[in-house]
């Protein structure tokens, strides 16, 4: 099983973006998770260039294989 994270970000455009992480930390909680993406807020952008402003949403993602063949 493969986990991943993927973080959202409101732009200063209106916008969002999204970043997704392949290998976060198991049991994260809301306040690590903000505490972490307060750091990188301010050196991200989007496609457009407008800056980021704020998180506003994280999930893991996870995803399975079951081998056929």
């Amino acid at each position: 099983m493969a986990k991943k994270l993927k973080l959202t970000f409101a732009l200063a455009d209106e916008g969002t973006m999204s970043m997704t992480l392949s290998a976060p930390k198991d049991g994260l909680d809301a306040g690590a998770v903000q505490t972490a993406a307060a750091s990188i807020v301010p050196v991200l952008e989007g496609a457009s260039g407008a800056a980021a402003e704020s998180l506003t949403g994280a999930v893991y993602i996870t995803t399975t294989e079951d081998v056929i063949l």
